[in-house]
């Protein structure tokens, strides 16, 4: 049964940490739209400067710059929510060996393949001892019948 719940622990942290991760690759899409988008603007506005009159290259320096900042911030934004996953990764290793510890430290098996006997399995099925075992066959058993007797 302590298989079972330890099982299932790490089944809800495994769970928990699928879901955070799914956000987090949303998140990163998301802002990597948000990066194309940004780029798109950033040709719009630049094509507008050009064809502006009056137009100074610094104002083209400052369109080009004030895109190149903004691409950045959402780049490490993208890498923040890397960092997050990778936090959530170790804090759901971590909360499995937690389990795993707390379920040894109980003394009960960690690791039973499933339809393999329990520790309480064998404590009720004594092994048969020398003495019960069951009798060799004889030679009558042992000799194949044949259709022609």
């Amino acid at each position: 049964m302590e298989v079972v719940k330890l099982h299932c622990k790490n089944c809800c942290a495994s769970l928990l940490f699928c879901c955070k991760k799914t956000s987090y690759q949303t998140l990163i899409e998301k802002v990597r739209l948000d990066i194309q988008g940004r780029k798109k603007n950033f040709g719009v506005a630049y094509i507008d400067l050009k064809l502006k009159e009056g137009t100074t290259e610094e104002d083209l320096n400052a369109c080009v710059q004030s895109a190149i900042d903004d691409i950045e911030a959402l780049e490490k934004k993208i890498e923040g929510y890397n960092e997050d996953i990778e936090n959530a990764k170790e804090e759901q290793q971590t909360t499995i060996q937690a389990n795993i510890e707390q379920a040894e430290a109980a003394g009960s098996p960690t690791k039973t393949p499933v339809g393999s006997p329990t520790k309480e399995d064998k404590e009720e099925a004594p092994a048969a001892s020398k003495d019960e075992e069951a009798p060799a066959a004889t030679k009558e058993e042992e000799a194949p019948t044949s259709p022609t007797a």
